[in-house]
């Protein structure tokens, strides 16, 4: 028999969703993705009428396919807010985000959280504002079989390498070490803008028109402002 079991980075999404993003041409060189949501693996659907479910969500049906309208340009804005949920889901989303040719920038317009973080660390730069929300945590799972000892043990491991994977994903934006990624995942690690700036998760801080942006230096050691 197939164990059922989902591996997560956050609270499993309650009461369905239906599909919410959008990609965009904005203009001959610009494209736009709107990734609002929680992160899931598939289309909820309700069980009675097999009709899709309402609300937001992130889903890897279609996506690779959507990315069709903005993967030749040459600068990619990803616009995200989403507290998280699958965990294999935002690993795809990530992975495909960085193999496109342009430049991207995801700026986090409300939260990224749990798997949406792992989304986030996909952006040649992230952008956030000093409201913005950052959450990194370790991985959980949500389990619906009769399971051995065997059973957990494989779990377990399957567990362990998920959390390692994390940690690359979010190492190689920020420059921080495993040991220390892995220690604020057990944790669970809550960031502001700043915060996520001066730990290297974001880039840039947008603090209005009339103040200066303040990025991260190309060694991450010291923030400063830009024009």
């Amino acid at each position: 028999m197939q164990r059922k079991y989902r591996l997560q980075m956050g609270p499993a999404p309650s009461g369905g969703a239906a599909k919410f993003w959008n990609m965009a041409s904005i203009s001959e060189d610009e494209g736009e993705i709107t990734l609002y949501g929680d992160v899931m693996s598939q289309q909820p659907t309700n069980w009675w009428t097999g009709e899709p479910e309402p609300g937001l969500y992130i889903t890897p049906e279609g996506f690779v396919e959507d990315l069709a309208a903005v993967k030749d340009k040459a600068r990619i804005t990803v616009k995200l807010n989403s507290c998280g949920g699958d965990l294999y889901t935002g690993i795809a989303i990530h992975n495909a985000l960085k193999a496109l040719d342009g430049n991207v920038n995801v700026i986090v317009e409300g939260i990224a959280a749990s798997a949406a973080s792992v989304i986030m660390c996909a952006g040649d730069t992230v952008t956030v504002y000093p409201g913005s929300l950052i959450m990194i945590h370790g991985v959980s799972v949500m389990l619906w079989d009769s399971l051995n000892i065997q059973d957990m043990k494989q779990l377990m491991k399957g567990m362990d390498a998920s959390e390692r994977a994390v940690a690359e994903i979010y190492s190689g934006k920020t420059g921080l070490g495993i040991d220390t990624l892995r220690s604020m995942m057990t944790k669970e690690t809550w960031m502001t803008g700043r915060e996520a700036l001066d730990k290297g998760f974001a880039d840039i801080i947008t603090e209005g028109e009339e103040d200066p942006d303040m990025s991260m230096s190309a060694d991450r050691k010291s923030s400063m402002s830009t024009v």
